[in-house]
């Protein structure tokens, strides 16, 4: 026997078990004892038959059936489910890694939240602040925006299949294709045309000019 030990010595060969019960009840409330599948580990089960709620693995660690509940939770390492250790939360100094795959889809740290791989997300995201965080930055730009409409400037500009503005200034070659129409428009520099030029009802002809009429313009001929 161990010297050492003092206390309640239990042994036997087939799992060998301290019941406790209330009063003279032969139905233990708890049970602890060596596991009848593994003998190296101690198992605490409740009531009548062999059905443990949990177990302090021989090999190391626990395995808990049912729901825990504490006030506080100390995570040394990560968790997993089912034994899943591919599929985990990992727990570090300031970061939370949630891995799925062997391999790390959100990080949460200090300084922010990382994302890896494509982010399907259902419902709208609002900052939560107006006018005050960007999408991207002077270094790090978006590729590509799909979008039915973008809107900005207070709601005053809107990009879809049209752009809807209030000024608009465009710096170097400009083509336009289709109807272009222009509303007290001023031209700063030279004008090229590569099309059909309608003002004042008419389309104009050859050796004719644009005239100012006070209202509006119309073609009219050199003297």
């Amino acid at each position: 026997a161990d010297t050492n030990y003092q206390g309640i010595l239990v042994n036997g060969t087939n799992a060998p078990t301290v019941s406790f019960a209330k009063g003279t009840d032969t139905i233990p409330v708890w049970k602890v004892g060596l596991s009848g599948s593994d003998p190296d580990d101690l198992a605490f089960g409740k009531g009548a038959g062999n059905s443990n709620l949990f177990r302090l693995l021989g090999a190391g660690g626990a395995s808990l059936l049912g729901t825990l509940t504490a006030e506080h939770l100390g995570i040394d390492g990560y968790l997993y489910h089912n034994g899943d250790g591919n599929t985990k939360l990992l727990f570090g100094t300031d970061t939370i890694d949630l891995q799925t795959g062997g391999s790390t889809r959100i990080r949460a740290e200090n300084s922010g939240v990382v994302i890896t791989g494509v982010t399907t997300h259902e419902g709208h995201v609002l900052p939560s602040a107006d006018s005050t965080y960007d999408l991207g930055s002077s270094s790090k730009y978006w590729r590509h925006v799909y979008a039915d409409n973008v809107t900005g400037g207070g709601g005053g500009v809107v990009i879809g299949d049209d752009i809807i503005t209030r000024n608009l200034k465009v710096n170097g070659i400009s083509t336009f294709i289709g109807i272009s129409t222009f509303n007290n428009a001023t031209f700063h520099d030279n004008v090229t045309f590569g099309d059909t030029i309608t003002a004042g009802g008419a389309t104009g002809s050859n050796g004719q000019y644009l005239k100012s009429t006070g209202s509006g313009v119309a073609w009219a001929s050199f003297p």
